[in-house]
């Protein structure tokens, strides 16, 4: 009978010892992975009507970087500032995450749509449509074109 009892007390401090090692392991995960999916956050800047540059110099200083979409806005924006932006300021975003800006081309800059990948036709037909006329043809491979 003693010895049972001592069998059992083992076993109750081996499965607390286990127990206490699994809550341990399952709290690191935990933390872990909240850590890392969560990840520091800023507040995106409100870069709307700023100049470009001015829009880089803010950014940097805010720890996110921009990705530029030059368009034609008309005459109701001075060129080479934001248009606007996207995700729209004061909005919480990750360290080191993408802002997309929208920037006014300036006077007679024509914006080139995106021909890679597309057939000779479809990028002729796009030409086209958006009032540009056929150059110089470069046929490149694959591999180069997944590159781009």
């Amino acid at each position: 009978m003693a010895q049972m009892n001592k069998k059992m007390v083992l076993a109750g401090k081996v499965i607390g010892i286990v127990a206490g090692y699994s809550l341990v392991l399952v709290l690191a995960v935990f933390f872990t992975v909240t850590l890392l999916v969560k990840g520091s956050e800023v507040s995106s800047p409100d870069l709307t009507g700023l100049p470009l540059q001015e829009a880089y110099a803010v950014a940097a200083r805010k720890g996110v970087f921009l990705k530029k979409v030059v368009g034609d806005f008309g005459s109701t924006y001075t060129p080479n500032t934001v248009v606007s932006q996207f995700p729209a300021p004061e909005t919480r975003v990750k360290e080191k995450a993408v802002i997309k800006i929208f920037v006014a081309s300036e006077p007679g800059q024509v914006i080139v749509p995106q021909l890679v990948r597309l057939s000779q036709k479809q990028s002729e037909l796009l030409l086209k449509k958006s009032k540009l006329k056929k150059g110089h043809t470069a046929f490149i491979s694959a591999a180069e074109a997944l590159s781009l």
